[in-house]
């Protein structure tokens, strides 16, 4: 019983560093498109000086532009290093792939 309370716990404190780390991106994206930077600096911030993976970025972009992910997306990955690039891109279509046979398997 204790052990799964703390499995609770640390779930619980992990969700809340992964929001208070989104809203700092959040916070970062609008102050620096504020203060003059290209949405592409802010980008390249997020990914190679924070060390975020290619979805918190394109969530801060998004949230933080007030833009679609699909065009968070686009601005992200033309920031990544070419082999992240093709990383990511595997991922995404693979992502959209499940998404698109779960769809069309699932009963209306």
């Amino acid at each position: 019983m204790v052990m799964a309370t703390d499995d609770r716990v640390a779930d619980r404190e992990r969700a809340i560093a992964k929001l208070q780390a989104l809203l700092d991106d959040i916070e970062l994206v609008r102050t620096m498109v504020a203060n003059g930077s290209s949405v592409d600096e802010a980008a390249t911030v997020l990914v190679n000086e924070r060390g975020r993976s290619p979805i918190p970025a394109i969530k801060a972009l998004a949230y933080g532009l007030e833009v679609g992910f699909q065009d968070a997306k686009v601005v992200v990955h033309r920031n990544l290093s070419p082999s992240a690039q093709a990383a990511a891109e595997r991922l995404w279509d693979a992502a959209e792939e499940a998404l698109t046979l779960e769809h069309r398997t699932t009963p209306d």
